[in-house]
């Protein structure tokens, strides 16, 4: 975190502070993560009532964008809306991407009794990592204490120069880690398939691909 990411946060803290139906603050996206770059966005959750956020639901203004506040040039604030219950159905049955938006966020302030536990249960898995999207993915696995020896260096090169080859080195480094029998899944893959992609929309879940 650069020096006027800070003077930001500390300007929106204050400003937001007298607003009374902000309940509480957020700090979330790349500066939670440790991804943040010199000219990253400020990403924030405020907080509100249930009826506030269903007020803001009905209008669509459930997002937030300040450039006032921020300390430098091209600087921006960008946010959202949530209310307690939001939060608590991402804890119950929230996807791997959104339970990480949560991860090793810093309240910066709040007027509700037990939000950190809650922030803890959020990101709450055993012993597992959660899935953080795409476009955090490499970084994420690249601090994974258990994984196959040489992943990293695998997916780079096929990134580099993809192949078959590579594509199979990757596939059979990660089956055999995981105690996968490479030959039984032909006969099973098709199936997988369908539950992940094609029919996974019945469930309520959002397909494969789309997280």
């Amino acid at each position: 975190m650069e020096a006027h990411h800070s003077r930001s946060i500390d300007n929106l803290t204050a400003s937001l502070r007298k607003d009374d139906t902000i309940f509480a603050l957020i700090l979330g996206g790349s500066l939670a993560h440790g991804f943040a770059q010199g000219d990253s966005d400020i990403d924030v959750t405020m907080v509100v009532s249930t009826e506030e956020y269903r007020r803001r639901t009905r209008e669509n203004i459930l997002h937030y964008n300040n450039r006032e506040l921020c300390t430098c040039e091209n600087g921006c604030i960008d946010g959202k809306y949530a209310d307690q219950g939001f939060l608590e159905s991402v804890a119950e049955r929230g996807s791997d991407p959104a339970r990480y938006a949560f991860h090793n966020n810093r309240i910066l302030f709040t007027r509700l009794p037990g939000l950190e536990d809650l922030l803890g249960r959020i990101v709450l898995t055993i012993n597992e990592m959660l899935y953080p999207c795409h476009k955090w993915l490499l970084r994420v696995l690249g601090t994974a204490p258990r994984r196959p020896k040489g992943l990293m260096t695998m997916i780079e090169a096929l990134l580099d120069r993809p192949s078959r080859d590579f594509v199979h080195d990757c596939r059979q480094a990660v089956f055999t880690f995981a105690g996968i029998d490479l030959e039984k899944t032909y006969d099973v893959w098709p199936t997988r398939f369908m539950k992940d992609t094609e029919t996974r929309w019945m469930i309520g879940e959002p397909a494969i691909d789309d997280l």
